[in-house]
């Protein structure tokens, strides 16, 4: 990951709000990305306030990653919303998966 590349932080936890807080400060975008519709339920207020407070951190709720594009490193996902099931494509050049102890998938 290279300074300014964008990334992608799957999870809605506490732990994905932290990873995706330190990452806006040095990224170019972070794109968080949860299967529930909000953070919180699942995340403390305060992590919430500065995620809702960062211009370069989208909050994709309802959605997960359907596909990895990319050759001999990651260029971009494909992620799904699942009530609409519109896909988006991000370009991002890292993805971090903090989904706790027990996943629910």
């Amino acid at each position: 990951m290279g300074k300014g590349d964008p990334a992608a932080v799957v999870g809605g936890g506490n732990s994905a709000g932290q990873a995706t807080v330190f990452l806006s400060g040095s990224v170019e975008k972070v794109y968080l990305i949860i299967r529930g519709g909000n953070l919180s339920q699942t995340m403390s207020s305060y992590l919430i306030e500065r995620i809702e407070e960062s211009k370069n951190i989208e909050v994709m709720v309802n959605s997960e990653i359907a596909e990895i594009k990319g050759d001999e490193h990651i260029e971009s996902i494909i992620v799904i919303n699942n009530l609409t099931k519109k896909k988006q494509e991000r370009r991002i050049n890292s993805i971090f998966s903090l989904i706790g102890a027990i996943p629910h998938t």
